[in-house]
């Protein structure tokens, strides 16, 4: 049986960096989803590599993912973490790799992009009864 076990990091700076999952110590052997959500959408300036950790951006409230540098989460000992970004709005720069590369192809991650515009508004004023 595997655990899978994911570490979230709502809010903060939209900036991406290794820095906002410090705090976590990994066995690379696990099965690990890093997970960084942001309202105010996530950019990506410095190459991170979290070797075979699964990695996924959550943009929400109708905000961007902005990727400037590469995203590696290849193993090339065993198997390669996914790659998952989340938003309304996805742009990722010229030249930019994401990477999620194993020992094997079975053993490579999946890497998904979800454009997607999604509000869990709720309008309106419920019910009521009258007895009589």
């Amino acid at each position: 049986m595997m655990l899978r076990i994911e570490w979230w990091r709502y809010g903060g700076d939209s900036e991406l960096s290794k820095s906002d999952f410090s705090w976590v110590t990994i066995n690379e052997s696990a099965d690990f989803t890093l997970v960084k959500e942001n309202a105010n959408g996530i950019n990506l300036n410095t190459d991170v590599t979290f070797k075979g950790i699964s990695v996924e951006l959550k943009a929400t409230n109708g905000s961007d993912i902005v990727i400037k540098s590469n995203i590696d989460t290849g193993n090339e000992a065993g198997g390669a973490g996914n790659i998952r970004l989340i938003a309304q709005n996805i742009t990722i720069s010229d030249g930019v790799s994401l990477l999620a590369v194993g020992s094997t192809e079975q053993n490579s991650g999946d890497i998904s992009l979800l454009a997607t515009h999604s509000e869990n508004s709720l309008v309106g004023g419920g019910f009521y009864n009258i007895d009589k």
